[in-house]
């Protein structure tokens, strides 16, 4: 086995073990939660879910999608000026 026996380096790992082990607890529940927003959607008719999925993403998505569009728009903006 190779943990330190040095207590101070043993408390930190157990630390960051506990908080490994809370961050998939959280992830397990955010899951869920997930899960039922979309059972949600579903049901109410609303919307349909593959609509609301693309909603979801884009939204998530959207300031790095703007970053690009704007990386692009630069480029445009460099070969309009030089004419290519």
């Amino acid at each position: 086995m190779s943990i330190t026996q040095d207590i101070t380096k043993r408390e930190t790992i157990a630390s960051y073990i506990k908080e490994a082990v809370q961050n998939l607890r959280d992830q397990d529940l955010l899951k869920l939660r997930m899960k039922e927003i979309k059972d949600a959607v579903k049901e109410s008719e609303l919307i349909d879910p593959k609509e609301f999925s693309s909603a979801v993403q884009a939204a998530y998505d959207s300031q790095k999608h703007q970053e690009k569009i704007d990386a692009l728009q630069v480029g445009i903006d460099i070969v309009d000026i030089l004419n290519i």
